[in-house]
């Protein structure tokens, strides 16, 4: 979900091959799916869509967030693309004229992935003589499965938690879930604090922490008030919250 008024890119290969087997997905049908936002949907030359030229074309130099997605294939076949993906990504964001590099956002399926795309952009950013705001920090690696079944082990533990749940699932009206950076939310990080601290930082956004998603991948759900944390810059925070909030300023988010 992004704020009415951001400006959505789809690139896609020339072919528009469907994002799931079976399930053609059309130009007129994705736009229609981000009536919110202003999408606009680029082909590339090739059914490559992260070469530096595709990428520059799309508008790479204006991109504020790059979300990468592998819909459609298998769990190694999809993170061994991500993967590609994030490294023809970086080459790009080098030779492109952005002043700063895009924040990166991906679903991976194994923990070795992530620590292998971690591995790579920090050794990346060690040797190579790209400026350090050309290179990709800190990246939204998620384990959506993981991260799920967390949430339903947790949910599904009291009565209470399951009414909660099936209203997430089911209704579409009201809150909905979201991993915040600590930052956003102005929770310190490299320190300790409690839960509690993290949950009135989040009050005061009108939003309601529930836990916490480590940046290797493991969740802390539901913690009593009092569990000291110590919350690092990869970490994000699970809240419900009303909306997504992305501001963009002025900067388009495209997606991969």
């Amino acid at each position: 979900n992004l704020t009415s008024g951001a400006k959505l890119t789809i690139v896609l290969p020339r072919s528009c091959a469907p994002l799931k087997r079976g399930q053609p997905i059309m130009r007129e049908q994705l736009l229609s799916s981000c009536r919110r936002v202003k999408a606009h949907v680029h082909y590339a030359d090739t059914e490559n869509v992260v070469t530096v030229k595709t990428l520059k074309d799309a508008g790479l130099d204006h991109a504020e967030t790059v979300v990468i997605t592998a819909l459609g294939l298998g769990d190694r076949d999809a993170d061994d693309y991500v993967t590609g993906a994030v490294m023809q990504l970086q080459e790009a964001v080098s030779h492109s004229n952005a002043a700063y590099a895009p924040h990166l956002v991906a679903c991976v399926r194994r923990h070795q992935t992530r620590d292998s795309i971690n591995g790579f952009l920090k050794q990346y950013g060690r040797f190579s003589s790209t400026p350090a705001e050309k290179v990709l920090r800190q990246p939204d690696l998620m384990d959506v499965d993981s991260l799920m079944a967390g949430m339903l082990t947790t949910g599904f533990c009291s009565r209470e938690g399951t009414m909660v749940l099936q209203h997430l699932l089911y209704n579409a009206d009201g809150a909905e879930m979201y991993l915040r950076p600590p930052g956003k939310l102005g929770v310190p990080t490299g320190e300790p604090t409690t839960f509690a601290h993290v949950a009135e930082q989040a009050r005061l956004y009108r939003e309601t922490a529930i836990g916490l998603l480590r940046a290797d991948g493991s969740t802390v759900m539901s913690p009593a008030p009092l569990t000291e944390l110590t919350i690092q810059a990869g970490d994000r925070i699970v809240v419900f919250a009303e909306d997504m909030q992305v501001h963009t300023h002025g900067r388009s988010a495209a997606v991969i």
